[in-house]
């Protein structure tokens, strides 16, 4: 959270050293960009980093009420990334509370059961460290890294809401972008 913490933690990754550390960011890599905003010169992120993990943690749709969630039409999951023949496609689902779901917890009778991790990995890979040494914008590092496997928590997100352990609500809630 400061300069000297950050300073220390990076000549120890440097080092060799195994670090594992928190940071407040939206996404992982908005990681970069926070520690470039804090002095770390570029050089020295391309190369202390390997991996960054960014996460969410989500409420399960309940499993034994789910329900087709009819508010949510293809129009509304084409404007969160799903293309309109996939949206065409997809039955949302929400749970609409039952005993399993109401036996203890905040959430009870919820229609939740349970919480899930949302997360992406970015790894630093040559060609996204390249773009770090010329301090690409945060645009065109997710461009690099998306071309570099890079899968989003939004496409998690999407994923979970295939199955329906995700309901359109809780994806809003935890991953809508601002």
């Amino acid at each position: 959270r400061d300069k000297s913490t950050v300073d220390i933690a990076i000549k120890a990754a440097l080092t060799g050293h195994l670090l594992l550390s928190t940071l407040h960011t939206n996404d992982a890599i908005s990681t970069i960009v926070r520690l470039t905003n804090m002095g770390v010169p570029n050089f020295m992120v391309a190369s202390a980093f390997s991996l960054i993990v960014a996460q969410r943690l989500a409420r399960k749709t309940c499993p034994d009420c789910r329900i087709p969630d009819e508010k949510i039409n293809p129009k509304v999951l084409s404007s969160i990334g799903f293309t309109p023949e996939q949206a065409s496609r997809i039955k949302p689902v929400i749970g609409k509370g039952c005993g399993t779901c109401a036996s203890g917890g905040a959430d009870v009778g919820s229609g939740y059961k349970g919480r899930m991790g949302i997360y992406e990995i970015l790894k630093i890979t040559k060609n996204l460290k390249g773009a770090i040494l010329r301090k690409a914008t945060t645009q065109e590092l997710k461009e690099v890294a998306l071309k570099d496997n890079f899968r989003t928590m939004q496409d998690m997100g999407r994923e979970m809401l295939l199955t329906g352990d995700l309901s359109f609500a809780e994806y809003q809630r935890v991953l809508a972008l601002e």
